[in-house]
């Protein structure tokens, strides 16, 4: 194998992170393009988890989607947008077992 043959072989890695970033943040972008579609929906299932005033926290939750996705794509302070992202995801679950349900 000569040396032309193994560079052949070498995969170009410097778009790895970016792929990584943007698949982890999907899920959240893909949540607040849906909210956005069918805002009425998201504003109404706000209200019926008693989130009173619904259209302002469907109004929240897509903000802190959309804003905690572009931090991590961004590739700077991605710790804080997962951070962002993890504290939105799990505080819905950390009330649920503090109340023994």
């Amino acid at each position: 194998m000569s040396g032309s043959d193994g560079e052949k072989l070498h995969f170009d890695w410097r778009w790895a992170r970016l792929v990584a970033r943007l698949c982890m943040a999907s899920l959240f972008l893909v949540a607040a393009a849906i909210e956005i579609l069918g805002f009425s929906v998201a504003a109404a299932t706000q209200q019926h988890f008693g989130l009173y005033g619904g259209w302002l926290w469907a109004v929240v939750s897509i903000v802190v989607q959309l804003v905690g996705s572009v931090v991590i794509i961004s590739g700077y302070h991605v710790w804080l947008g997962a951070g962002i992202l993890a504290r939105f995801t799990g505080r819905p679950n950390s009330s649920r077992a503090a109340s023994g349900n």
